[in-house]
């Protein structure tokens, strides 16, 4: 009899050690399912972080009016994340765009990026002129000697090619012009593909490059 009141002591030992052992398990899986919400309320999404580090150039809506600055509404996701990678590694130099890109996660990256593609497509407002449109759109389709026609790689309506090609479509023409310079300008590049816009924009006038911005501004 004293021994079966040692067992039945010892067994029920073992299921009250085996209950907190087993019990550690879906504890834990507790603990973690309730930290995941308290850690996506601290990571900040898209729209905070635009608000926060990119609005004040860009828009909050990509939508810009300040020509000296791209729209981003509309822009491919892959683009926008592979450019902001491209500014965090010095690959694409640029400062004021490094310094940004340089307190940004992969994470952020990615969520910013897909705010800023979710937006409405960005729209140019301005004057046009029929003649340098006609201009723009023949070097945009069709091309010139020794420089190949821009839809090839952004597309026919101007829309972009993932992840490499912007979508160019209503871009302020004043900075399509701009940032046409350096292909003229430059002569080293550590990113390749701007070896092939270097070898097209050098083959065009600065009146096909006010053409081909103006083209592809009104593009929708």
């Amino acid at each position: 009899m004293q021994l079966f009141r040692l067992n039945s002591r010892a067994v029920r030992c073992g299921l009250w050690l085996a209950a907190l052992i087993g019990g550690l398990g879906p504890t834990a899986d507790l603990a973690s399912a309730q930290a995941q919400p308290a850690a996506a309320a601290r990571t900040p999404s898209g729209q905070a972080i635009a608000q926060a580090r990119c609005a004040a150039c860009h828009g909050l809506d990509g939508n810009t009016r300040d020509p000296a600055y791209p729209k981003l509404a509309g822009q491919l996701e892959s683009f926008l994340a592979l450019q902001l990678r491209n500014y965090k590694s010095g690959e694409r130099p640029h400062p004021v765009m490094a310094a940004m890109a340089q307190q940004l996660s992969d994470r952020d990256i990615e969520r910013v990026a897909r705010h800023y593609a979710s937006q409405a497509p960005m729209r140019h407002e301005g004057p046009t002129d029929a003649a340098l449109l006609a201009r723009g759109e023949f070097v945009f389709k069709v091309g010139k000697p020794g420089a190949p026609a821009c839809q090839y790689c952004h597309g026919p309506a101007g829309q972009g090619v993932a992840p490499v090609f912007a979508r160019l479509a209503g871009q302020h023409p004043e900075f399509i012009v701009a940032s046409l310079q350096p292909y003229r300008k430059e002569s080293a590049f550590a990113n390749p593909y701007a070896y092939v816009m270097k070898a097209v924009v050098q083959e065009w006038s600065d009146d096909d490059i006010r053409a081909v911005a103006a083209y592809v501004g009104s593009l929708r």
